[in-house]
């Protein structure tokens, strides 16, 4: 496929940089998950204990418990604050770094995927990628490093151009499993 004219605008630049960043956290939460569902099974399991033993016996218990729920909910806590912090950031940084003088301009086939600005051109083979995530209109190629994702959406590309690149990416890349 040709050139095409990437229509970049802040709110579409915003938007799925604030996605990726729900995503990256969303794998963090799964973690926090289960490290929740450990420390509840083994204060289940300290309570149980404390019906068929002695308190006396199990009161360091109880007090080590204590201290890893306090450790726990504080860093969860520590954890959520810096979600919202980097989230203000990142939009701060995507209204800084935006430039809509600047011409950006996407091309694709079977073996490539080309993006051109004035200043630079990357093209990087399929296999660079090492998954896609498609939203309703919007795609993303992961590559390693979340942070240097690219996404495209419909209002920046065209309705035609983000179905072929979504065909593509589907006989090319695995779908992220999320």
């Amino acid at each position: 496929m040709g050139p095409i004219k990437v229509n970049r605008t802040l709110e579409e630049e915003i938007r799925q940089v604030l996605f990726l960043h729900k995503l990256i956290r969303g794998f963090e939460l799964k973690g926090i998950k289960k490290n929740f569902i450990t420390l509840l099974v083994l204060t289940a399991i300290l309570i149980g204990f404390s019906f068929f033993s002695d308190l006396d016996f199990l009161i360091g218990f109880y007090i080590v418990m204590l201290g890893t729920w306090l450790i726990f909910l504080t860093r969860f806590l520590l954890k959520m604050k810096s979600f919202h912090v980097k989230k203000e950031s990142l939009k701060k940084t995507s209204e800084e770094k935006f430039n809509p003088d600047e011409d950006y301009f996407l091309e694709f086939n079977e073996e490539f995927v080309k993006f051109t600005t004035d200043k630079t051109s990357t093209e990087l083979k399929w296999g660079y990628f090492r998954a896609y995530l498609a939203e309703v209109d919007t795609i993303y190629l992961l590559m390693e490093q979340v942070n240097a994702t690219w996404s495209f959406s419909k209002d920046e590309i065209g309705v035609d151009a983000l179905s072929d690149l979504k065909r593509i990416a589907k006989e090319k890349l695995p779908y992220l499993q999320y």
